[in-house]
C-alpha cells in the first residue's frame, strides 16, 4: 500500500513540501500539494515571507536599486582605487575586497556575480554591487548562485 493512501495522505503532502525546501531553508514554491496547517499560507507576494527583505532578497520589489543607499560611500572607495576610463582592475578591487577578511573562494564568487559584463574590470555600479554582496555575506546570509534581477545595476538592465 502506498504512503499516500487515505491514512498517509497528509504525511505524503508534508513530505512533498519538505522536499521543495531548498538548502537555504526557503521554499521554492508551495502548491496544492500542501495541506492541513500549511494550506493557504503560501507567501509568494507579501514581503513578510521567510527570509523576505533579508540578504540578497533585500530590495526586491523596491523601485530604488538596493545598492543606491550605500553607493556614495562605495563611490568614494571606488575613486580611491584610481579607476581608468571609469573602471578598476581586478587587482585594484581585490585590495579593497580582501579587507572584508572573507575567504578567497567567497570573494571570487562575489567577483563573478558583480562583473556583469564579464570584462575583468568593475565599473562604479559593479563595484557597489560587489561591496553590497560582501556586506550580505558578512551579515551571515548566503550568496545566490546567480544574480537576482533586482540586484543587477540599473545601467546593466535590458
Amino acid at each position: 500500500m502506498s504512503l499516500c493512501s487515505n491514512q498517509g495522505r497528509s504525511v505524503c503532502r508534508l513530505d512533498v513540501w519538505m522536499r521543495r525546501v531548498g538548502d537555504n531553508g526557503r521554499t521554492s514554491s508551495l502548491t496544492r500539494d500542501t495541506c492541513g496547517a500549511f494550506e493557504g499560507v503560501e507567501d509568494q507576494v507579501s514581503p513578510f515571507g521567510y527570509g523576505r527583505g533579508e540578504g540578497v532578497d533585500a530590495g526586491h520589489g523596491d523601485p530604488e536599486w538596493i545598492c543606491s543607499k550605500e553607493k556614495p560611500q562605495y563611490d568614494q572607495i571606488f575613486q580611491s582605487l584610481n579607476p581608468i576610463d571609469g573602471k578598476v582592475t581586478g587587482a585594484a578591487a581585490k585590495t579593497e575586497m580582501v579587507k572584508s577578511k572573507l575567504p578567497n573562494s567567497v570573494l571570487g564568487k562575489i567577483w563573478k556575480l558583480s562583473d556583469i559584463d564579464k570584462d575583468g574590470f568593475l565599473d562604479e555600479e559593479e563595484f557597489a554591487l560587489a561591496m553590497h554582496l560582501i556586506r550580505v555575506k558578512i551579515d551571515g546570509h548566503d550568496l545566490p548562485s546567480e544574480l537576482p534581477p533586482h540586484l543587477v545595476p540599473p545601467s546593466k538592465r535590458n
